[in-house]
Formats: C-alpha cells, sequence, structure tokens
C-alpha cells in the first residue's frame, strides 16, 4: 500500500516540476512523412512480392532440415541406448 502511496506521490511532484511542451511543427511533419513512407515500404513488401515467397521458401526449407537433423540425433541417441543396454 506505501508503494501506491510512493508512486502517487512521486507522480504528482513530477507533474508539478515537468510542463508538457508543444513540439515543434517541422518534427512533427518529418514524423508523420517518415510514418507514411514506412506504411508503403511495408505495403509494398507484402504477401504478393516474389521476395516474400522466396523468403517464406527458404524459411520453410531451413525449418524442415532443422527439424529432420533434430529428429536424427533424438533417433541416434535413443537407438544407441537400446543396444547398449542389450549388449549388457
Amino acid at each position: 500500500m506505501t508503494e501506491k502511496m510512493f508512486g502517487n506521490g512521486l507522480e504528482d511532484k513530477l507533474a508539478g516540476v515537468l510542463r508538457p511542451i508543444a513540439p515543434r511543427r517541422e518534427f512533427v511533419h518529418g514524423l508523420g512523412s517518415h510514418i507514411h513512407r514506412l506504411q508503403q515500404t511495408m505495403q509494398q513488401a507484402g504477401a504478393g512480392t516474389w521476395k516474400f515467397i522466396l523468403l517464406m521458401l527458404a524459411g520453410i526449407l531451413s525449418l524442415g532440415l532443422l527439424l529432420a537433423l533434430v529428429g536424427r540425433v533424438l533417433y541416434n541417441l535413443l537407438s544407441g541406448r537400446k543396444q547398449g543396454s542389450e549388449r549388457a
């Protein structure tokens, strides 16, 4: 309970000391145009482009190879234990 009171008191003190300022119009305009360009770039790199399709195919192929490698390692580990226990 005291932590909430401390937080509220600190918040009240900071609200009294720090005053909000209005950003420059150039900054706001530049930030808005940057966000707009980013949205256009994201739309251009959508799911219909050949680069995206190739990237997805490469990712699926890599995942398949990784799963095959892990499966092979697990199979060798488990089959090695069975052969070792049969010999003893």
